[in-house]
């Protein structure tokens, strides 16, 4: 419920994916929010913003959501963990 930045992104899979590829987007108040972070091939990526760039209010509602493009393969490759790193 506290004001910061966006700090970055992190994202590991499952298993790795060897087709399609999947992109994670923050968002704030349901609007896109700092750059979104792309998996094409591998389990891990990382994206690390430009500190205090991508502010948000106390108060705003932070999520992280995502979408798979070109028949992401293998099928059990959507199951990810994702964080959001913020400083307040």
């Amino acid at each position: 419920p506290r004001a910061g930045y966006l700090l970055g992104i992190y994202v590991k899979s499952t298993a790795a994916v060897t087709a399609g590829s999947v992109t994670f987007l923050p968002r704030i108040n349901n609007s896109n929010f700092g750059s979104g972070l792309v998996i094409s091939s591998g389990t891990f990526n990382s994206r690390e913003e430009t500190f205090q760039t991508n502010r948000f209010a106390a108060g705003d509602i932070l999520t992280c959501v995502y979408s798979s493009v070109g028949g992401l393969f293998p099928a059990g490759t959507n199951d990810f963990d994702v964080t959001v790193v913020v400083v307040y």
